[in-house]
């Protein structure tokens, strides 16, 4: 689907949240356990010792569960159970993911987005409350144990490569876009003839719109080929208007109220050979497959799971479960005017 946040300036952010998607879509979970490990734990399992308080009275690894539990387990029941689902259908298939894969893919990754390692965790994993161990375990592993089980079913025909080819090497449009949010509609059909007949009144609300990035690069995106998009509504426009001109106000799903205007178009690349570009083409296509296949089998992985929670918040703790519900009930209330809020605790 188009999304207007593939302009050049949202491409290492949204990025990330592409290769996060699959931890953060389908579970959190730590790495899988031995499976005869789990079966049949230790005898002091729960006992065990984790540390000391006025040098013999211990803390035991039981209460460290429960107080995590407590804390933030109610969130993650369902995400352990999907865990398990995906380590179950691997094991089926004799799929495994090394440590050293896990570490190769993370920093191909990086390398893609011109990220250093030091960049990576202070800006983006410390900032969204990730550490380092979280995104390799419950990112890019499950990624990796994903594409592994989709893989082999993804076909790449030679009318995928030709379309790509044609999006990236043929004619294109340079547009800009300004996007209100759905509920807006009424505020983007009261200011749409001012846009229309005047360049000054777009540009002024391009850069004035609810998105930041949009609003930095004054409603810029990347410009628009053929066959670039699923969402063949956006392309249609885009070719279809003139240089200078402004299109109607068109909805994009799951993104908003919209109006794109056309500045200027692109002649195709000379020179650009399909057989040498062949490979890459490929490349791209392949990932994008996968990555449409995963969510498609996960929720068939699911269904035939059949997971049965008898514990939802993951404790029968009845402070947790009423604070839970209470948490729960607040969360679906209207927002008051008030003081602001403090900031959050690091």
């Amino acid at each position: 689907m188009f999304d207007i946040r593939s302009s050049r300036l949202w491409k290492a952010p949204v990025a990330l949240l592409g290769m996060g998607a699959v931890g953060f879509a389908l579970g959190t979970w730590t790495r899988s356990p031995d499976p005869v490990a789990a079966q049949s734990p230790p005898a002091d399992h729960n006992t065990r010792v984790v540390a000391y308080i006025h040098g013999t009275v211990p803390v035991t690894r039981e209460e460290l569960g429960e107080f995590l539990i407590a804390r933030h387990g109610y969130g993650k029941l369902e995400l352990l159970v999907n865990r398990r689902i995906i380590d179950h259908a691997c094991a089926a298939r004799h799929i495994t993911v090394p440590d050293a894969e896990v570490d190769a893919s993370l920093e191909e990754d990086l390398k893609g987005l011109n990220i250093d390692r030091s960049t990576f965790v202070k800006h983006y994993l410390k900032e969204n409350n990730k550490t380092l161990f979280e995104w390799k375990e419950d990112v890019v592993r499950p990624r990796l144990m994903l594409t592994k089980l989709v893989q082999a079913s993804v076909k790449v025909e030679d009318v995928d490569l030709k379309k790509l080819f044609d999006a990236k090497f043929g004619e294109k449009v340079r547009c800009r876009i300004i996007l209100w949010k759905k509920e807006e509609a009424k505020i983007a059909l009261q200011m749409y003839d001012k846009l229309r007949k005047s360049e000054a009144e777009f540009a002024t609300a391009a850069r004035a719109q609810y998105i930041p990035a949009l609003a930095a690069s004054g409603g810029r995106i990347d410009p628009i080929g053929r066959g670039s998009s699923e969402q063949r509504l956006v392309e249609e426009i885009a070719f279809r208007l003139q240089d200078g001109e402004v299109s109607e106000l068109f909805e994009i799903p799951g993104q908003g109220i919209a109006v794109l205007k056309r500045d200027a178009r692109e002649a195709a690349i000379d020179g650009a050979s399909f057989e040498k570009e062949r490979a890459k083409l490929h490349k791209v296509v392949f990932e994008a497959k996968v990555a449409k296949a995963i969510p498609e089998t996960f929720k068939k992985l699911r269904d035939e799971a059949k997971p049965n929670m008898l514990l939802p918040h993951g404790t029968n703790n009845p402070r947790v479960v009423m604070t839970k519900e209470e948490e729960d009930k607040l969360m679906k209330e209207e927002d008051k005017p008030t003081v602001p809020l403090p900031k959050p605790m690091k």
